[in-house]
């Protein structure tokens, strides 16, 4: 895919010395890339050559760049060559993730000096300069604009800003030698006669690179005057290598990309670099180019690989490499070149958490399968080695600014839009060797912010997404520092000391399309088998639920929730600064719902917390770790990231009573959201109860003896209840405390039993539940008759204000109806109940909302029908 001129399509960002990193980059300083530059040109890329290095490992490509301006060093050459990774010969391509990456048209400034393994052009024979800081150490230029990026840094104007402070910075006037290549010529007026524009596009969000995908990568873009399908003409696209607003990324009209081109309709293949953003088109000559009218949204990208001197595009795809339905990969042991067992290095389990990871939560197949001694990077060769930099890898050492790289692999298949990968390996940086210095958090706690530490295990899991084939996306921080909200896992830049620990709804939803066969023929690649992917474990309530209950939950609810493999997904999600009372902001990073309705009496709930576990089993015992939970009274989802503020806030790390919601409405339905604090991967059950809960009675009956009334009853899950209170009446209306019962908090259920020797002929009971909170419920009530005929039904209270409660001291099996009439015989409700054999209380609201007077309630049980008056007040 060819780059010609490419334009900066948003504002400038700025991004804070040490606020603001990647997850395979850390920035640095233009001092740093001055001081360590033995030369410093600004020029163009006029030609590429693909090599393979001595040991035939891995391919890398010799840039030649025409100088324009000299800023340091020897100022003779009017050609130097740069060295990238990454490249095709044949039908074999290679890459390289988070490092440089040139094309023929590129235009910026160069901070060079000579590679470190002493590579030679296989043209010149030239030793090869690399880039000092790799994709840091090359501005780019966005000619049109006359602005310039790079990751991490932004120039609103390139011969005002960066000449200057080149020259000041190396001491020296820089000097010209092309005196008549001027940026400032580039810059274009916008046309004011011009009808070319970008009218509308489809569809609004894309999945970039996945090629073989048209309904979720093929982009229509509607427009006026595009022009004729000829170079310069093209799209460009927001890069997601170097973030929003930068240099952007330039799909030639004649690009395998496009489809189809005419005056007024492009459909082009949205490629990998491509990053959610404004996009626009240039026609063939050169007038300013159309920006599209909204951003396009991309929700996830897959990685593509180039192939061939006249481009053609694939997508990479999981196979079955190991016979086992996916990958092996291996440690290395081998200790030469500065080399670390990773066996026993700080990176191992940091490693092996992310890992586990991706597969838990994904399905991804790759089984460890030993050690190796090896220490070469060769992605071709179907051994896939983690290990630490060396000087013996066939590669250069890390650069200054890159914390690790993924290196991948793939083959043409001629016909396929798709390249099965036939392996990779992972780098990761190592003090000592690795240029550059840095801070890292090889622990499970939380990272510090305190000096600018840098996260293992979130880096190692960013670099397994590029393994398993996933792309950079633009999705960045929000928020000021240092309350932040992490940027999506697969976003190029991060904040310093946020862990990013969970996989988000992008990189989840991208990698699950990695890893889930897609039935794929590889044609002239022969017979390949797809990846199989592993068993997952997924938070049923990783999401907002889709519907509400429509029925209070019981006290004593017990709901689990897993946020060792849960999401976050911003689609759905609160906003970062309204899951805490204070409005400051915290992290979403692993996060799960629950709604629950109060009932008609509304009061307290207490959540309490068991089974607390956090995996790692250490991260429990972290400074800072657990659990952050927010309430918020909706009676559905509300929309992404326009929350209202929460009516209950707090954080909890172990098992226990949390303070209870109070003053919850009656028949109200609330939305419960916990995150696990700085990623903490808890997992742990909640139990609710309280007066704004029914409570759970599992069994509440009496008997009438000739000297007693005998009361028993039992309650399940009682953990916040102080006390049971057995209440006696004469009438059904007042009652006075008979039997008091406290409970220990640590019973699950109860049992109670009560002789009342002060009998009447009619009595009646009913249970008073006093909560810890202080919130009371009470029980149905049950009536004791003495020398009752079994076929007797007690209805009471009678008068009533509300509900009565119809007693059958004997009953058989079967439908019982219950007729509500007026004095007159007219019908006014109706209730049918399947009832057991034996004594039993049920309570009817038949009578409720009624106004006052006197009604007949008819009830048909076991064919006998008996009438009685109920007096409403």
């Amino acid at each position: 895919m060819k780059k010609n001129i490419r334009l900066l399509l948003l504002a400038t960002v700025i991004c804070i010395h040490n606020q603001c990193f990647s997850q395979a980059l850390y920035p640095v300083s233009i001092d740093e890339k001055v001081q360590a530059s033995s030369l410093i040109v600004e020029g163009e890329v006029v030609e590429q050559t693909a090599f393979w290095n001595p040991g035939h490992t891995m391919i890398f490509t010799s840039n030649k760049v025409k100088v324009y301006k000299n800023f340091k060093g020897d100022a003779s050459p009017d050609y130097i060559e740069v060295l990238t990774q990454g490249g095709s010969i044949g039908d074999m391509a290679m890459g390289a993730t988070d490092l440089l990456e040139l094309d023929k048209g590129y235009i910026g400034v160069f901070f060079c000096f000579p590679n470190s393994i002493n590579l030679v052009s296989p043209v010149t024979k030239n030793v090869l300069f690399d880039v000092y800081s790799s994709s840091q150490g090359f501005f780019s230029y966005d000619l049109p604009h006359q602005t310039a990026s790079a990751p991490f840094v932004r120039y609103g104007n390139i011969e005002k800003e960066i000449y200057p402070e080149l020259e000041k910075k190396t001491g020296r006037p820089l000097k010209n030698k092309v005196p008549g290549f001027k940026v400032s010529t580039f810059f274009k007026e916008p046309t004011t006669n011009s009808v070319l524009g970008v009218t509308s596009f489809s569809p609004a969000s894309v999945n970039a690179g996945k090629l073989a995908d048209p309904a979720t990568n093929l982009l229509t873009i509607n427009g006026t005057d595009f022009g004729v399908q000829a170079s310069p003409a093209g799209i460009n696209f927001d890069d997601a290598n170097n973030g929003t607003g930068g240099t952007s990324w330039f799909v030639s009209a004649t690009s395998d990309l496009i489809v189809s081109w005419t005056n007024t309709q492009i459909q082009v293949r949205v490629p990998s670099r491509a990053g959610t953003g404004y996009f626009s088109v240039q026609d063939n000559i050169g007038s300013t180019a159309a920006v599209s009218p909204t951003p396009l949204t991309v929700n996830y990208s897959i990685l593509n690989l180039t192939f061939g001197s006249s481009p053609t595009e694939r997508m990479l795809t999981l196979i079955n490499n190991n016979g086992a339905g996916g990958y092996n990969y291996l440690y290395s042991t081998g200790t030469n070149g500065g080399g670390v067992d990773f066996t026993t290095s700080a990176q191992k389990d940091p490693f092996e958490r992310a890992i586990t990871t991706w597969k838990e939560v994904c399905g991804l197949n790759y089984t460890y399968a030993g050690t190796t001694t090896s220490q070469t990077i060769s992605p071709g060769n179907a051994v896939n080695v983690i290990m630490l930099d060396n000087t013996v890898t066939g590669v250069p050492v890390l650069p200054t600014g890159v914390l690790a790289s993924c290196y991948y692999t793939g083959s043409s298949c001629a016909g396929n839009l798709t390249t099965p990968s036939p392996g990779f390996d992972i780098l990761i940086r190592n003090a000592g060797v690795s240029t550059g210095s840095v801070n890292f958090n090889n622990g499970p706690c939380k990272t510090s912010t305190a000096i600018a530490e840098y996260d293992m295990e979130s880096v190692l899991l960013h670099e397994l997404g590029h393994s398993l084939g996933l792309g950079h996306i633009n999705d960045s921080y929000i928020g000021p520092w240092p309350n932040v909200d992490p940027g999506k896992l697969m976003n190029y830049a991060i904040v310093n000391g946020v862990d990013r620990r969970s996989p988000d709804w992008s990189c989840y939803t991208g990698a699950l399309y990695c890893i889930n066969p897609k039935s794929f023929s590889y044609a002239s690649c022969g017979a390949i088998a797809e990846m199989t992917p592993l068993a997952t474990t997924t938070e049923s309530k990783d999401n907002c639920p889709i519907t509400f209950p429509t029925t209070s939950i019981s006290s004593g609810t017990t709901v689990a929730f897993d946020l060792d493999h849960a999401t976050s997904d911003k689609t759905v999600d609160p906003q970062y600064n309204d899951i805490n009372c204070t409005a400051t902001g915290a992290g979403i990073t692993n996060n799960a719902y629950y709604a629950f309705k109060t009932n008609a009496s509304g009061g307290s709930v207490v959540a309490t917390i068991s089974s607390y576990r956090t995996n790692p089993t250490a991260q429990a015992a972290c400074s800072g770790a657990g659990v952050e939970l927010a309430l918020y009274q909706v009676s559905t989802c509300p929309t992404a990231q326009a929350f209202p503020a929460p009516i209950f806030c707090n954080t909890f790390n172990g098992n226990g009573p949390l303070s209870a919601f109070t003053g919850l409405a009656a028949n109200t339905t609330y939305l419960l959201h916990v995150d696990g604090i700085s990623n903490t991967r808890a997992l742990f059950s909640m139990t609710f109860t309280g007066a704004a809960l029914p409570v759970k009675i599992t069994n509440f009956n009496g008997t009438a003896y000739p000297t007693k009334n005998y009361i028993n009853w039992r309650l399940e899950n009682i953990i916040s209840v102080e006390k049971i209170i057995l209440e006696g009446s004469a009438d059904g209306t007042v009652f006075t405390e008979l039997n008091t019962q406290k409970i220990n908090s640590n019973l699950a259920a109860l049992d109670g039993s009560y002789d009342d020797i002060d009998i009447a002929a009619v009595k009646y009971y009913r249970l008073k539940v006093v909560n810890r909170s202080g919130a009371v419920e009470y029980s149905n009530i049950i009536i004791l008759k003495q020398n009752l005929k079994t076929t007797d039904i007690i209805v009471s209270p009678n008068p009533t204000v509300g509900a009565v409660t119809a007693t059958f001291f004997k009953t058989a099996a079967g439908v019982t109806s219950f007729k509500l009439m007026d004095m007159s015989g007219k019908l006014i409700a109706e209730e049918k109940y399947t009832l057991s054999a034996g004594r039993q209380s049920l309570q009817l609201g038949l009578v409720k909302e009624q106004p006052a007077g006197m009604y007949l309630l008819e009830i048909l049980n076991d064919g006998t029908k008996t009438t009685h008056k109920i007096i409403v007040k």
